[in-house]
Protein backbone atom coordinates (compact mmCIF):
# COMPACT_ATOMS: atom_id res chain seq x y z
CA UNK A 1 0.00 0.00 0.00
CA UNK A 2 0.75 3.13 -0.65
CA UNK A 3 1.31 6.21 2.46
CA UNK A 4 -2.06 7.21 1.23
CA UNK A 5 -3.58 3.88 2.02
CA UNK A 6 -4.32 3.12 -1.83
CA UNK A 7 -2.95 -0.33 -3.61
CA UNK A 8 -0.43 0.14 -6.11
CA UNK A 9 -1.82 0.29 -9.69
CA UNK A 10 -1.26 -2.93 -11.06
CA UNK A 11 -3.47 -5.95 -12.91
CA UNK A 12 -3.02 -9.29 -11.42
CA UNK A 13 -1.79 -12.03 -13.72
CA UNK A 14 -3.27 -14.42 -11.50
CA UNK A 15 -4.44 -15.66 -7.63
CA UNK A 16 -4.57 -17.40 -5.08
CA UNK A 17 -7.57 -18.34 -2.94
CA UNK A 18 -7.77 -19.38 0.67
CA UNK A 19 -11.38 -19.99 1.98
CA UNK A 20 -12.26 -17.99 5.15
CA UNK A 21 -12.95 -21.29 6.86
CA UNK A 22 -9.28 -22.52 6.90
CA UNK A 23 -8.45 -21.51 10.50
CA UNK A 24 -11.82 -23.48 11.64
CA UNK A 25 -10.18 -26.56 9.58
CA UNK A 26 -6.99 -25.93 10.87
CA UNK A 27 -8.41 -26.09 14.58
CA UNK A 28 -11.03 -29.31 14.08
CA UNK A 29 -9.32 -32.31 14.02
CA UNK A 30 -12.13 -33.80 11.43
CA UNK A 31 -11.61 -30.95 9.10
CA UNK A 32 -7.57 -30.59 9.53
CA UNK A 33 -6.77 -32.72 6.42
CA UNK A 34 -9.09 -30.02 4.32
CA UNK A 35 -6.84 -27.65 5.75
CA UNK A 36 -4.33 -29.19 4.65
CA UNK A 37 -5.18 -29.79 1.00
CA UNK A 38 -5.74 -26.11 0.70
CA UNK A 39 -2.50 -25.47 1.69
CA UNK A 40 -0.40 -27.64 -0.31
CA UNK A 41 -2.14 -26.69 -3.37
CA UNK A 42 -1.89 -23.05 -2.68
CA UNK A 43 1.99 -24.19 -2.04
CA UNK A 44 2.26 -25.63 -5.65
CA UNK A 45 0.41 -22.58 -6.77
CA UNK A 46 2.67 -19.85 -5.61
CA UNK A 47 5.71 -22.33 -6.55
CA UNK A 48 4.31 -22.03 -9.87
CA UNK A 49 3.76 -18.39 -10.15
CA UNK A 50 7.53 -17.77 -8.65
CA UNK A 51 8.80 -19.99 -11.35
CA UNK A 52 7.16 -17.14 -14.06
CA UNK A 53 8.38 -14.68 -12.59
CA UNK A 54 5.41 -13.51 -10.31
CA UNK A 55 5.30 -12.08 -6.86
CA UNK A 56 2.67 -11.50 -4.60
CA UNK A 57 1.42 -7.67 -4.93
CA UNK A 58 -1.94 -7.65 -2.64
CA UNK A 59 -4.03 -9.33 -0.80
CA UNK A 60 -7.96 -8.74 -0.12
CA UNK A 61 -10.69 -10.42 1.72
CA UNK A 62 -14.30 -10.74 0.14
CA UNK A 63 -17.19 -9.73 2.99
CA UNK A 64 -17.38 -13.88 3.87
CA UNK A 65 -13.99 -13.78 4.76
CA UNK A 66 -12.35 -15.38 1.61
CA UNK A 67 -8.77 -14.37 0.72
CA UNK A 68 -7.09 -14.12 -2.02
CA UNK A 69 -3.23 -13.61 -3.04
CA UNK A 70 -2.99 -11.68 -6.26
CA UNK A 71 0.24 -11.80 -7.85
CA UNK A 72 1.45 -9.67 -10.55
CA UNK A 73 5.00 -9.02 -12.11
CA UNK A 74 7.17 -6.50 -10.00
CA UNK A 75 7.66 -3.39 -11.48
CA UNK A 76 10.99 -1.87 -10.82
CA UNK A 77 9.98 1.50 -11.38
CA UNK A 78 7.51 0.99 -7.99
CA UNK A 79 8.80 1.61 -4.87
CA UNK A 80 7.92 2.55 -1.38
CA UNK A 81 10.56 4.91 -0.04
CA UNK A 82 9.38 8.49 -0.09
CA UNK A 83 10.17 10.55 -2.96
CA UNK A 84 13.46 12.40 -3.28
CA UNK A 85 12.51 15.80 -0.85
CA UNK A 86 9.26 14.61 -0.14
CA UNK A 87 10.74 13.64 3.60
CA UNK A 88 11.72 17.29 4.31
CA UNK A 89 8.49 19.05 3.03
CA UNK A 90 7.05 16.60 5.97
CA UNK A 91 9.37 18.42 8.42
CA UNK A 92 8.70 21.71 7.33
CA UNK A 93 4.59 21.20 8.14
Amino acid sequence: RLDDGARLPFTPERTIEVPGQIYEWKASENDREKAKEVQLHNREEFLSAFRQGLVTLGYERDKAGNGRFLLARWDEDWGYASAPGEEELREEK
